[in-house]
């Protein structure tokens, strides 16, 4: 594992969640290299929380404000001296979900993606708008094999749409439900710390 390198981790949260959701994955991957970044995504829900996505599925999803939102994270950790290949997204369940979303579209790779119970909201879908670029963006897929939530079957489909567009993935499932598993501590930081 190198460890002379700084990099940014742009944790993103999952339904309902906020700004302060993830802040546990300070202690969970306690490494001075890492600068953290936590945003709160843009739509606010009637039950509390924020969410990555606005709509539903009858009238559609838009996440423009989620993807302007994150993009302009990655600038500014750019403009600080931080290269494309040192800022990773991490995601958990919907944050997975919006994690790919905006690597797909990308016009650069980044450090890596790392998907933590999530999905992909539009399978058919799915492969439009993804730049050649994005595809040198390494992806760790982690999943629950006991989530209730969202189905880890969902991490297989996110590994076989990857693949199936040239992205370089690993799979790994953790005997857990629906959260980051603390056994995936090693896997992360080698993944953060290797590519």
């Amino acid at each position: 594992m190198k460890q002379n390198k700084s990099i940014c981790l742009i944790s993103l949260h999952g339904w309902t969640g906020d700004n302060k959701s993830l802040l546990i994955l300070k202690y969970l991957l306690n490494n001075k290299r890492i600068l953290w970044e936590f945003p709160q995504a843009p739509y606010k829900l009637i039950k509390g929380g924020y969410s990555w996505f606005k709509g539903n599925k009858v009238q559609g999803w838009k996440n423009n404000l989620s993807l302007s939102l994150l993009e302009n994270l990655i600038v500014k950790n750019s403009n600080h001296g931080i290269k494309h290949k040192n800022i990773f997204i991490l995601g958990f369940s919907q944050g997975g979900c919006m994690a790919l979303e905006l690597v797909k579209k990308q016009k650069f790779s980044l450090g890596g993606v790392i998907t933590i119970g999530g999905f992909v909201r539009d399978k058919n879908n799915f492969s439009k708008n993804i730049t050649t670029e994005s595809k040198r963006t390494p992806i760790l897929i982690i999943h629950g094999e006991r989530d209730k939530i969202i189905n880890s079957k969902e991490s297989d489909t996110i590994e076989y749409l990857l693949k199936n567009q040239g992205f370089k993935t690993s799979l790994e499932k953790f005997s857990c439900g629906h959260k980051i598993p603390s056994k995936s501590k090693d896997s992360i930081l080698s993944f953060l710390f290797s590519n």
